[in-house]
């Protein structure tokens, strides 16, 4: 205030000394909100990463072939246990071009047909789970 200015009314100086209060306080406080804002990112950082990861793992799934066989679902009694055999196969059948003969070997040089897997697989389902048993391959030498 200068000398030639009017004296301030007593609202005009107590509006002064609220705001100078208010900016007082808002300074005092910026580390609160500073932390409150690192605080909401990293939460938000968080839950979109995990959001992220949980899409990509579904959509990942979801290329996965599916076979549904409700033939065998008819053929098993309702609620109770069963077990299913699986078998591979390793036949070079499909082999047509000379990149997958080098890479597979030909039908011709690998004739016939081995099972090159087997495994039993028991499914129950009054606990919803699924036991596998593999059964190695014995292997046999010519000598």
């Amino acid at each position: 205030m200068t000398l030639n200015e009017p004296p301030l009314s007593r609202a005009d100086l107590q509006a002064q000394l609220r705001k100078a209060k208010k900016k007082d306080e808002r300074h005092r406080h910026r580390w609160r909100r500073r932390l409150f804002w690192a605080l909401g990112s990293i939460v938000f950082l968080a839950a979109a990463g995990a959001g992220g990861v949980y899409f990509y793992v579904n959509y990942n799934f979801d290329r996965i072939h599916k076979v549904h066989s409700e033939h065998l679902v008819a053929a098993a009694p309702p609620g109770k246990p069963f077990n299913l055999l699986l078998v591979g196969s390793d036949s070079r059948s499909f082999v047509e071009n000379s990149t997958q003969k080098k890479a597979f070997g030909s039908s011709t040089a690998e004739g016939g047909q081995r099972s090159d897997v087997t495994m039993v697989a028991r499914f129950v389902p009054a606990t919803k789970s699924v036991t596998v048993l593999s059964i190695p391959a014995t292997a046999t030498f010519r000598g």
